[in-house]
């Protein structure tokens, strides 16, 4: 694995996968992993570039059926004139090397200004992400499906005027 703190490990629903993001590195390492002897082994890493400009991956969560893997990531600076300083991803987790992973990445949003966001699945599937001091939760509503159809949505959940970190 690569050097420096990680920032972001996660496991796939199935157990198969272990991706993690380390703090000041726009490298994502996917590794597979052995639920019957808990060994770790490295299969690739990507990188998160988009039109040449680069982005620290963020927190990162799997679909329930391990599918697809969900990055938010930020601009490693300040994003050049029409570049977003925020991108919503969607990798398949199945790639086998970092060609396909880079391949597959769609974007699904790049509007959203995310910060300080954390993501978990829900008991009912969905992807919930929530951010420090708004007071929703968003969500994708269909996380197992490829694409726009993923149902991505900022503000799904109301919380009546708290912050989703007890503000």
């Amino acid at each position: 694995p690569t050097s420096g703190p990680s920032i972001s490990l996660h496991f796939s629903q199935d157990g198969s996968k272990l991706v993690t993001g380390y703090g000041h590195d726009t490298i994502v390492e996917v590794c597979s992993f052995n639920t019957q002897t808990g060994v770790v082994h490295p299969l690739f890493r990507g990188w998160d570039v988009h039109r040449g400009v680069k982005y620290y991956p963020g927190i990162m969560e799997f679909s329930k059926d391990s599918r697809f893997l969900y990055i938010h990531a930020s601009c490693v600076t300040s994003p050049p004139i029409g570049y977003p300083a925020k991108l919503v991803l969607q990798y398949d987790a199945r790639a086998t090397d970092s060609m396909q992973f880079a391949q597959s990445r769609i974007i699904i949003d790049s509007t959203a200004l995310l910060s300080e966001c954390v993501t978990q699945l829900g008991p009912d599937g969905k992807l919930y992400f929530g951010e420090n001091g708004v007071d929703s939760v968003g969500c994708f509503n269909n996380p197992e499906i490829l694409g726009p159809g993923c149902g991505f949505q900022l503000n799904a959940v109301s919380l009546d005027g708290h912050g989703s970190w007890g503000s």
